[in-house]
């Protein structure tokens, strides 16, 4: 059953209530496709609004389930075909081959960029201090806007806890049972902001606008996550869009000019500032000490380092940088990545070397209010790029792409929530230190596409030379440990919202 045949023959809303159950459903033969296949089939689905056809049957559910798995397949298989007809180029192009392929097979998977209570937290430290802004400009805040995604995310989940059977299923997707009516909002909701939210981030099926969407093209239902039917509406994506919250209003700001310049000032300087005071709270957990924005030299200030961290033996220079993947570099073009790795771990690694560069040569900082800091010298000085994406494999290959002193360690790459993880997991500085050299060690040998497979690693083997005989090591799976234990955090974050 392919997508144009699924769009003539059935009800928009009976596919929209199938892919939002297939999109939680627990069919092993879905585990690797489920999330993103069905963020294609929604963004396709919704260019109709068939309210006339066939009855959709329990046949038609495994139909459709059938089809997510094979979404992916003929991309999957031309980016194969590729890598096999460069089998025998130069080590320089065979590189190239697997960045490009790599960067590809993120584009298509879904890993997300964190658990949810991450990604919640940190959207309410980018976009509440702006309410007000959002409110007198678009007509509703972001705290309305975090409570009715939260509400219609519990709601589904309510309607899942009962989904357990094919016969339920079937009468779920028949009873659109997924849909959210408008005046149940408005009775937690002032009517005018409920409105003007839909307004702004809903698309209305059927649009003349929306453009068929392919596997790799940018979903528009990440920028705007409702799909709105008049009375209701739903949220067709709902992982997904807990997944890209913290990105929802940025280019709101950015891009729109809807704003006047000293709030979009003020935005862009409180998105840099949270991801150096969430970082400083994670190395607090480890840490005596941990300074932002020292400046130096003293007498020019003329550069600063956002994040320094120092214990007995070690101090860890870390900068901060806001850049998110562009759909170019998702899409394994090979200009797009290097200038997006440049810009976010590059730029970062090169500022942190300069601060180690002028701590050794006795050189002193000073705080924001011109008071001098003694920064002592350690065994250990770790440069640090802290991001706010994730790079997928390239922070364990990070030699590939950057152009790397030869006087200093190679960077740690890590992305805001995965440092979040990391140092929760620590059970203490020195075992952060140690975790720091155990990659020094391995970094050219292990690589991983999420940093809790390479941190898992580590866990379960220590501070060991890894000796297996390979050119490459893959660290897979070790990040299921953490699944287990921050779902669960998650379900409490979640029952414990209040809205």
């Amino acid at each position: 059953m392919n997508l144009e045949y699924m769009m003539k023959n059935y009800k928009t809303e009976d596919l929209l209530n199938a892919i939002l159950l297939m999109s939680a459903d627990k069919d092993e033969a879905l585990s690797d496709c489920r999330i993103p296949a069905s963020e294609w089939l929604a963004a396709n689905v919704i260019r109709q609004n068939s309210t006339e056809a066939t009855p959709f049957l329990s046949n038609d559910y495994e139909e459709l389930k059938q089809t997510a798995t094979m979404v992916f397949a003929p991309a999957i298989d031309n980016i194969f075909k590729i890598v096999f007809e460069n089998m025998n180029a130069s080590d320089d192009k065979k590189q190239d081959v697997l960045k490009s392929t790599l960067m590809k097979l993120k584009n298509m998977s879904f890993r997300g960029d964190a658990y949810q209570f991450q990604l919640m937290e940190a959207a309410e430290r980018f976009y509440k201090p702006f309410d007000e802004d959002l409110k007198n400009t678009y007509g509703f805040s972001f705290s309305t806007c975090q409570k009715v995604v939260m509400f219609t995310y519990q709601f589904y989940m309510s309607i899942l806890l009962v989904a357990d059977s094919s016969t339920n299923k079937i009468a779920l997707i028949q009873s659109h049972g997924f849909k959210v009516p408008k005046e149940m909002l408005y009775k937690k909701f002032d009517k005018a902001e409920i409105d003007s939210l839909f307004c702004y981030l809903s698309i209305k099926p059927g649009d003349a606008d929306l453009k068929a969407v392919s596997t790799d093209d940018f979903n528009p239902l990440y920028a705007k996550p409702f799909v709105d039917f008049g009375n209701y509406i739903y949220m067709p994506i709902p992982v997904s869009t807990i997944s890209n919250f913290p990105k929802i209003f940025h280019y709101t700001f950015i891009t729109e000019k809807k704003f006047a310049q000293d709030v979009v000032a003020r935005y862009t300087k409180n998105r840099g500032d949270v991801v150096e005071q969430l970082a400083k709270e994670y190395f607090l957990r480890l840490f005596d000490t941990v300074h932002l924005s020292l400046k130096y030299p003293p007498n020019t200030k003329t550069f600063e380092a956002d994040i320094t961290a120092q214990s007995n033996n070690a101090t860890v220079f870390a900068e901060a940088k806001g850049k998110l993947l562009t759909l170019p570099a998702l899409r394994g073009n090979l200009d797009a990545i290097k200038d997006d790795v440049y810009k976010a771990i590059g730029k970062a690694y090169e500022q942190s070397v300069r601060t180690i560069e002028h701590l050794n040569g006795d050189g002193t900082f000073v705080d924001e209010n011109d008071n001098e800091v003694s920064i002592n010298s350690t065994t250990w000085n770790f440069p640090c790029s802290i991001m706010m994406d994730n790079f997928t494999s390239i922070p364990s290959e990070i030699y590939n792409y950057l152009q790397l002193s030869e006087n200093q360690l190679i960077p740690y790459a890590v992305n805001i929530y995965d440092l979040d993880i990391v140092t929760r997991e620590c059970h203490s500085s020195e075992e952060f230190v140690q975790y720091m050299i155990f990659r020094q060690m391995n970094i050219e040998k292990l690589s991983a596409m999420d940093e809790l497979d390479f941190f898992g690693y580590f866990k379960e083997h220590g501070v060991n030379k890894i000796t297996l005989d390979a050119d490459e090591v893959w660290a897979m799976s070790y990040t299921d440990k953490f699944d287990e234990k921050y779902y669960a955090l998650t379900m409490k974050w979640l029952a414990d919202f209040q809205i």
